[in-house]
């Protein structure tokens, strides 16, 4: 395993095919017997990574959502976002990421789902399929309690204070998820 790099994210498709990524951009590629270093596809923080198949790579960074097409990076997702902190699907066709709002791709198109209050920010998305997607909101000004949204596939439901601090990240299994918080906690949630 690569040892420089600050590391905030991993991500890949099998035991031939996992990705790392974190601080300034850094990342690296496990090939199932080597770890090689890819070119930065940005001198920003990789907050997270979504591996939707082999050659299929999705970053949330500080310049907002990049796609790697087993090639080549490029800009990828909504436009003019600024930073994404989480990107998740359950397919290449069911694709979440946010930042300052939750953001969808059907495969074709990106769509706003929702924006927050106004100096409120979503620091993570994660679900166990289309009906079943959570994301993390907390104000930005206070490190204080984190709302929790559920979408069910039509409606979102809004958890209030259901963390007591930021939450990075999560994971869901039909009937129950879990939210880890910044400061070491973890909570438990059914929809």
């Amino acid at each position: 395993m690569p040892t420089n790099g600050s590391w905030y994210t991993m991500a890949g498709t099998s035991a031939n095919d996992v990705w790392v990524g974190g601080y300034q951009g850094v990342l690296a590629h496990f090939d199932g017997s080597t770890w090689t270093a890819p070119a930065k596809p940005t001198s920003r923080n990789i907050n997270a990574l979504y591996a939707a198949g082999p050659g299929d790579l999705w970053a949330a960074t500080g310049d907002g959502l990049l796609h790697f097409d087993g090639t080549t990076w490029a800009v990828a997702g909504p436009l003019n976002t600024g930073e994404m902190l989480s990107v998740w699907g359950s397919s290449a066709h069911d694709l979440w990421a946010v930042g300052w709002s939750v953001w969808h791709y059907d495969g074709n198109v990106w769509k706003r789902m929702f924006d927050p209050p106004s100096l409120y920010q979503f620091s993570a998305v994660w679900g166990s399929g289309p009906h079943d997607v959570w994301a993390s909101m907390n104000g930005e000004l206070s490190w204080g309690a984190t709302h929790l949204l559920h979408w069910d596939g039509s409606t979102w439901t809004t958890h209030v204070n259901a963390a007591a601090d930021r939450v990075r990240g999560g994971f869901s299994v039909p009937g129950a998820t879990w939210a880890a918080e910044q400061s070491g906690g973890v909570v438990r949630l059914a929809p």
